[in-house]
């Protein structure tokens, strides 16, 4: 009887917090148009290279025992 009781009550409870929710527009974030202006500045510099970059040095030895420790 007592689990009846409380199932009841879950049961009322969860129809009660499905009925509070309100449609709310969030405030803008404060940061949001400096992360445009960044965000347009470094996509206007994909693709552009200056200049020619040194060759990559690997070291093989090391990039073998990185990946055999993942």
């Amino acid at each position: 009887m007592i689990g009846a009781a409380a199932a009841a009550g879950a049961v009322v409870a969860a129809a009660a917090m499905s009925k509070r929710r309100v449609e709310t527009e969030l405030p803008a974030h404060p940061l949001k148009g400096a992360i445009n202006r960044r965000v347009h500045l470094f996509s206007n510099l994909v693709g552009q290279q200056t200049g020619a970059r040194p060759p990559r040095d690997v070291d093989v030895e090391m990039a073998q025992a990185y990946q055999a420790s993942v």
